[in-house]
């Protein structure tokens, strides 16, 4: 297929798919006339470096890892290493994301108990009580 319907099958930029073709993360076979020829298997490889991406690894791990594509096996595979160092990033990321939710839980929490010990306070004041001033500002529930 050509890099037009490509790109629309992984879902990437023909100019994405020429760098990533120049940073070595894809390798494309070419016809006679020099034009890219992208087969299916090669729509399964972007989509995969696609998805590395996303989870922000970088593209020198990246391009480390499509070079051991086909070459790598065993417990001290570079492959391996690579996976298992943007885990260990992604899991630190996970355990910051924790602690902001924690954060903006005790901040909710604190807004709303703040909110109701106020309740009382806006509701001593009646407009009745004053006639002839103007309450539209404070609007109270009953």
């Amino acid at each position: 297929m050509k890099i037009r319907e490509f790109a629309r099958l992984t879902g990437m930029t023909e100019h994405t798919l020429r760098y990533y073709e120049k940073l070595g993360l894809l390798h494309v076979e070419r016809d006679a006339s020099g034009h890219r020829h992208y087969s299916h298997r090669d729509v399964r490889w972007a989509r995969c470096v696609k998805r590395l991406k996303g989870m922000d690894m970088p593209l020198k791990d990246i391009q480390i890892f499509a070079g051991m594509r086909h070459h790598c096996c065993g417990p001290d595979c570079e492959r391996l290493k690579v996976l298992e160092r943007h885990k260990a990033r992604l899991e630190e990321l996970h355990r910051e994301i924790l602690e902001h939710i924690d954060l903006i839980d005790h901040e909710i929490l604190a807004f709303k108990v703040h909110n109701e010990l106020l309740k009382p306070v806006f509701r001593m004041v009646s407009p009745s009580e004053y006639p002839g001033k103007n309450f539209s500002c404070l609007r109270t529930k009953n």
